[in-house]
């Protein structure tokens, strides 16, 4: 009579599946984070805008009083 063999799952398994799990939580986060800081980059940039944009156009005929 043949022995009967009970699988079981082993800790390595449960490991594994786990490093893989919190491998794609891990990416997920820093897509998550990527975006966040692109948008707080890009409201950043609008609320200051007027502080750095300099208009260094040139009229012809016009006299620059400022120096």
């Amino acid at each position: 009579m043949p022995q009967q063999v009970i699988k079981r799952f082993g800790n390595a398994d449960l490991f594994a599946a786990g490093v893989i799990n919190q491998k794609a939580i891990n990416q997920n986060a820093q897509q998550i984070l990527v975006l966040v800081a692109a948008q707080v980059l890009n409201i950043i940039e609008t609320q200051f805008a007027f502080a750095t944009n300099e208009d260094q156009d040139f009229i012809e005929g016009a006299v620059n009083t400022i120096t």
